[in-house]
């Protein structure tokens, strides 16, 4: 039995937007709609407006790159869950999560 292969994943480089242009749309967004619009008391008071905002933007909002859908509609669908990539599902149930300009090393 061998060693597992080792494997690279590279996130956008930092000072190349154009790496992903799709996070680099979602990063624009947020920070208009959601940090420039609040202030915020507390650790806890981002914490809960956050959430909120989440709620929002994948539960009632619909979204131009996904045909006018709302995300979480386009999720619930079977047949179109199936053919949805995991990380848009990712992305879209966490969109923090998916920020990042380190490559990791990941091993299989």
């Amino acid at each position: 039995m061998g060693l597992p292969a080792r494997r690279y994943l590279y996130f956008s480089r930092p000072g190349k937007p154009t790496d992903n242009a799709f996070i680099e749309a979602f990063n624009g967004r947020f920070r208009a709609e959601f940090l420039n619009a609040h202030w915020f008391l507390s650790l806890a008071d981002a914490a809960e407006k956050l959430e909120d905002w989440r709620k929002d933007y994948n539960e009632h909002r619909p979204h131009g790159a996904i045909g006018n859908k709302v995300p979480e509609d386009l999720m619930k669908s079977e047949h179109t869950a199936s053919r949805v990539p995991d990380l848009v599902r990712k992305t879209l149930a966490h969109p923090e999560g998916t920020l990042g300009s380190t490559p990791r090393l990941t091993s299989t």
